[in-house]
């Protein structure tokens, strides 16, 4: 026998190896072995009871959503009753057991009834062949339900086909239901197990959900045309897959909600690298190279940055889904950019400085909160901070220094708070916070005497600045010494 335990068990082809191997490795035979070793010297080594044990664990940890039929299409033969039913239904005894009794039947003498060798499969002709001789006797009334209606991609309606065959829409449901009548009675006889069993292998090869597309090239022949019909094979073994709905461009086996609920339930912990989470989801039965495509088609999943991440409704949601992926602080335009969403920047940032979960980290930059560090406060209350930790006298050097290194403020900003009201020198470079007593300011000179400041003729005093490229990004400039008496503006904000 030259089969190995991966031909006759399809999810083993599409299961990466490092959920197999846990489970299945034994020091007494090769790596991969259930794909390299035939399946008679495995058993010989191990004993068929030990193989199917190890494939037994192997559906009950990795395929157990699949019906067992799916897993040993075999089964459908020997037990199709059992066939119908999933591991997580039946057990881990039950399924090791009928595991054992295929493998053994399988492992007969070839002089006894091989398992699967049905009378009358003619197994060496052409699949397409045999389709086609199902509806080779149409006439043209059945042919145009069968090819517009029963296998069409956009069907036909009762009332089209009763117009154009001039008889009642009963009439038109009528053959239809005796051309389905006939194709199951063709597929439950001898002349239908090839193809029953190569729906069987199609649904290892499909997994639990694939790109509708995919099963026009899941073989050769699917693409080839039923000259009876006028249409492609596969438009016909797709309506075999009973159990596979499509939506949204794909093919779910079961519900599509369903495996899509399961598929977000695995990252509502929070982002998972790439290669995890394809990981992750091919335990649901979805095969890897394909594992991407799903993920990003399930709603309210996002793929971003090398990460899946969960994506949620509101804004907030997501700029903690951006900053988590990131692992560091980011600007509010950086964090727009990363949602790429139809959100303004004025509301992002409003969000990042209302919501708890974040924490403003520099003059524009926020992180998560639960990521812990220094708030930014704006440059007056950094100044308090460090005359604070210094034990209430700082140097304006050391504060400039500290606060430029940290935060992303410029040295002029610093210097022109650190001479403003709220402060006063003690000593030559010095400043400590001004107290709650002191006397009111007195400005150094009259207006008058102040550069750059001029009077018009209605009374009012006006101050010249010349804008510099510090002024553009950002930074203050210091008030004349004589204006807070004599005018109305009140201290420049950070």
């Amino acid at each position: 026998m030259n089969l190995s335990l991966s031909d006759i068990v399809p999810p083993l082809r599409w299961t990466s190896p490092e959920q197999t191997a846990p489970i299945a490795d034994d020091p007494r035979l090769p790596q991969a072995w259930w794909q390299a070793l035939p399946l008679d010297r495995a058993c010989k080594t191990l004993g068929t009871p030990q193989v199917a044990g190890r494939l037994a664990d192997l559906a009950m940890a990795c395929w157990g959503h699949l019906i067992l039929g799916d897993v040993l299409p075999l089964l459908r033969f020997s037990d199709p009753a059992e066939a119908a039913l999933t591991p997580e239904h039946l057990g881990r005894d039950v399924v090791h057991k009928l595991f054992t009794g295929v493998l053994e039947r399988l492992l007969e003498p070839s002089g006894e009834r091989v398992l699967g060798a049905l009378p009358g499969a003619r197994a060496d002709r052409p699949l397409p062949e045999l389709i086609n001789e199902v509806f080779a006797g149409l006439d043209d009334r059945q042919r145009s339900i069968a090819r517009d209606r029963l296998y069409a991609s956009q069907r036909a309606t009762l009332d089209e086909l009763a117009q154009r065959f001039s008889v009642t829409r009963e009439r038109i449901r009528q053959i239809e239901r005796d051309l389905r009548d006939d194709v199951e009675a063709w597929l439950a006889g001898p002349s239908g197990a090839p193809l029953v069993a190569h729906v069987s292998w199609l649904r290892g090869r499909l997994g639990s959900a694939v790109p509708a597309d995919d099963l026009a090239g899941a073989v050769p022949w699917h693409g080839a045309d039923l000259p009876s019909l006028g249409i492609p094979a596969w438009r016909f073994v797709r309506t075999l897959l009973t159990d596979y709905e499509q939506v949204d461009g794909w093919l779910v086996a079961g519900g599509a909600d369903e495996l899509r609920e399961k598929t977000r339930q695995l990252f509502t912990d929070g982002p998972r690298p790439l290669a995890e989470a394809v990981a992750l989801v091919a335990q649901l039965g979805v095969r890897e190279d394909v594992a991407e495509r799903w993920i990003m088609s399930v709603p309210h999943l996002r793929v971003l940055d090398g990460h899946v991440v969960a994506w949620p409704r509101s804004v907030n949601e997501k700029a903690e889904a951006v900053l988590a992926i990131s692992g560091t602080a980011l600007t509010p335009e950086e964090i727009q950019e990363r949602i790429g969403e139809d959100y303004s920047l004025v509301g992002i940032r409003n969000q990042l400085t209302a919501d708890e979960r974040f924490l403003r980290v520099d003059r524009n930059k926020y992180g998560l909160a639960r990521w812990g560090g220094e708030q930014y406060l704006g440059i007056r209350e950094m100044i308090v901070r460090e005359i604070e930790r210094a034990g209430g006298e700082a140097s304006v050097n050391t504060i400039v220094q500290n606060l430029t290194t940290r935060y992303d403020v410029s040295e002029s900003s610093v210097r022109a708070y650190a001479g403003g009201p709220g402060f006063e020198r003690t000593q030559r470079g010095y400043i400590r916070v001004a107290g709650h007593e002191q006397a009111d300011y007195q400005p150094r000179r009259d207006v008058s005497e102040t550069r750059r400041c001029f009077r018009s003729r209605d009374g009012r005093w006006w101050h010249r600045v010349d804008v510099n490229a510090e002024h553009l990004r950002g930074s203050g400039s210091p008030s004349p010494p004589a204006s807070p008496p004599t005018s109305a503006w009140p201290p420049a904000a950070p």
